[in-house]
């Protein structure tokens, strides 16, 4: 018996990585039941990453059964287009 994916929506992704200042993009990818979440940030920042892992937690509770894949990104001198995949929806990108 196959599985029903379980889904969440975007925008409420969106409206738990946007607040967070230093974020630069992100990118989701739904796969069944899995939601792999990208996060670029500029430079390596402990605090900030607690805060993304934070994030991550409110996603988690609020669709339970989605697995979350989530990969944080230290851009440093590369751009976006250098690491980040074409696959999958950028949900997020802070304009300079």
């Amino acid at each position: 018996m196959a599985s029903a994916a379980v889904c969440c929506d975007v925008n409420f992704i969106r409206e738990q990585f946007a607040p967070l200042p230093a974020i630069e993009s992100v990118h989701v990818l739904f796969r069944d039941n899995i939601c792999r979440i990208t996060v670029a940030i500029p430079k390596k920042d402990y605090s900030l990453e607690d805060r993304i892992y934070d994030a991550q937690y409110a996603v988690m509770a609020h669709a339970p059964g989605l697995l979350i894949d989530l990969n944080i990104v230290v851009l440093g001198e590369r751009t976006l287009d250098e690491v980040v995949s074409s696959v999958g929806q950028t949900v997020f990108l802070r304009v300079a």
